[in-house]
């Protein structure tokens, strides 16, 4: 036995001997307390374990028990976890012709037909994720399907194939893991109750629809090109770097210049290497994950099999707008995503916007029939900006964030660390001290954040103690659109014509960015005199790039006409008259009057401008 353990563990499989007994197609699982019954009953008394040696397990036609007293003697090395199927000889009808050990960093599998050790990181993962007495495959030794619930697309299936396979067990990576720790939108619960749903499930959904789109461009799933994997795996990692509260770190990031605070090159870090990395070019073949991550990499598709990933109709973005819809229960912005696929369909464009131009391309174009769902999701889109993710009590909440973070990273850097109130070991602080170091970034999510407001809240940085305050408490600061009140004093007159409107926008815009940037002055100068601070909140966002923006008709939404094909915003005078959605906020403590002062002057400045 020991020389059989000792192959064994260094990976070796060791030679099936004459007479090993066979795996039967009907197996009949027993526990050991029913088999040591039974050995009783019908055995010998059982010898020491040291007489088996490297015969146990077999049989050679006379009655013994060995094979029960060796998987016996095999207990102290670790726990068994499945029994698969009968041990046949003359008198002893007993189950243990295969099990599983777990030993160290190893799995151990012993059977009738091989005895050998595989490294853990190969599916321990799923013996992990499955829970014990379970594995990925069935009682035949075959690999089994796997299901996902989702609340969204119901029953979510991985098939028994390699590739799908390999995608159950991306799942399973500590990287992947830790998404599950990261909501989606991070503070729109604050606003939004039911808006709890994580990256995880997000990401999953991703490769549900991805994999739809994959069957539009390839029918048979069985066929399916080097390209379509590529590019299936990418949809299902790549919001694999996201940070803790997501886009609010990245503000942080940006601001400071930490690489590891931006979900790209985080991603791309760990799809290139790590465990992610490990298990794709493993089971796919060298390279592939380098392939993955130059598709996320890029942000404008080079293929069809690209735009599945990234584009203005991608996957991604499928999955949000209804996975976010439904969360936060707005009753709007509803896609029916199920006509779009249906009338979903491959065409052939001309690369550039001249349509004389010699090259062509294949891309995903849309029907006729489906021009009005398109024209309700582009809107739809559109709708969410304002009503769930620019939501004013939301952006606050990330600005208050982002403050904090900043504040603590400025401690660390003066080398105060206590004031922060937390320890120097803390995942935060041991990040903001080193952070291009992959490693520490991965220790940081949501939960991290929330464990850490009540070591905040007693910081003696009075500022750090009050914005971990206002978060636990949900006491947050007062908001100020300022593009709205400057809006206030350009009325919208009646029979007021496209040129007018534009002319009243731009008069706007103009006004706004002046009284911002006079607000940025007089934030500037109270953060340096150690005063309340003033948070400014800036974004724009246009609901649909039109073709000379975006350069590629890949990323445009495409629709069949007779004997040609349209780019949407040409068909439709609500896409292409669509106006940016831009957000000018303040925000400021309920008491500070002294910056609602400052703010009221200039606003009331810019009103005599006009």
């Amino acid at each position: 036995m020991r020389i059989m353990l000792r192959r064994a563990l260094r990976n070796q499989p060791v030679q099936r001997p004459p007479g090993h007994l066979q795996l039967t197609g009907q197996p009949r699982p027993r526990g050991l307390n029913q088999i040591e019954r039974e050995r009783q009953k019908r055995c010998e008394p059982e010898q020491e374990a040291e007489e088996m040696g490297d015969e146990a397990g077999v049989d050679h036609g006379k009655s013994s028990p060995r094979s029960y007293r060796f998987i016996q003697a095999m207990a102290p090395f670790g726990k068994f976890t499945n029994y698969e199927s009968r041990m046949r000889n003359q008198h002893v009808p007993y189950l243990f012709t295969a099990c599983y050990v777990e030993h160290d960093k190893y799995l151990v599998r012993f059977s009738m037909h091989s005895r050998l050790a595989s490294p853990i990181a190969s599916w321990a993962s799923d013996y992990d994720s499955l829970g014990d007495g379970q594995m990925p495959f069935g009682t035949d030794g075959k690999a089994k399907s796997q299901r996902i619930r989702d609340p969204l697309h119901n029953l979510i299936e991985f098939d028994t194939g390699q590739f799908e396979q390999t995608m159950w067990r991306v799942l399973q990576t500590r990287p992947f893991q830790r998404l599950r720790r990261i909501r989606q939108l991070g503070f729109s619960e604050f606003v939004f109750p039911g808006a709890t749903h994580t990256r995880f499930a997000h990401s999953v959904g991703v490769f549900h629809i991805a994999r739809q789109l994959m069957g539009i461009i390839e029918s048979d799933p069985a066929k399916r090109t080097h390209q379509s994997h590529v590019a299936l795996a990418a949809a299902l990692v790549h919001d694999l770097g996201h940070g803790m509260f997501s886009h609010a770190f990245e503000d942080v990031g940006k601001k400071l210049g930490l690489s590891m605070a931006m979900h790209e090159n985080v991603s791309d870090a760990l799809i290139r290497h790590s465990e992610v990395s490990d298990v794709l070019n493993g089971e796919l073949g060298r390279g592939f994950s380098e392939e993955v991550a130059d598709v996320i990499r890029n942000k404008n598709p080079g293929n069809l099999f690209d735009a599945v990933v990234s584009s203005q109709f991608d996957a991604d973005r499928l999955d949000y707008m209804q996975r976010d819809r439904l969360m936060t229960g707005v009753q709007g912005s509803g896609v029916d995503s199920t006509w779009i696929l249906a009338n979903l369909e491959v065409g052939t464009v001309p690369t550039n916007a001249d349509e004389e131009a010699a090259g062509e391309i294949k891309t995903l174009v849309l029907g006729p029939k489906a021009f009005h769902a398109a024209e309700h999701y582009i809107l739809s889109l559109f709708q969410l900006y304002p009503n769930v993710y620019l939501h004013k009590t939301t952006r606050g909440a990330e600005k208050i964030f982002s403050a904090l973070i900043l504040k603590i990273y400025n401690i660390i850097k003066s080398g105060n660390f206590s004031s922060s109130g937390l320890p120097e070991n803390h995942p935060i602080i041991v990040f903001l001290s080193d952070p291009d170091n992959l490693e520490k970034a991965l220790h940081l999510d949501d939960a991290v954040f929330w464990g850490s407001l009540h070591f905040l809240c007693d910081a003696k940085d009075k500022a750090v103690s009050e914005y971990a305050r206002r978060l636990q408490d949900r006491n947050l600061l007062k908001c100020i659109d300022i593009r709205q009140e400057i809006e206030g004093k350009f009325p919208i007159k009646r029979g007021l014509t496209l040129d007018d409107r534009r002319e009243r926008e731009a008069k706007i815009t103009l006004k706004v960015k002046s009284a911002i940037k006079e607000i940025e002055e007089i934030a500037s100068k109270r953060e340096a005199d150690n005063k309340k601070e003033i948070l400014v909140d800036q974004y724009k966002r246009s609901p649909y790039k039109k073709f000379q923006d975006s350069q590629t008709p890949l990323n445009q939404i495409l629709i069949r006409r007779s004997d040609s094909i349209q780019d949407m915003a040409h068909l439709s005078s609500v896409v292409s008259g669509a106006d940016s959605f831009e957000v000018d906020r303040v925000y400021i403590c309920d008491d500070d009057a002294e910056a609602r002062t400052a703010i009221k002057k200039i606003l009331q400045t810019s009103e005599g401008e006009k």
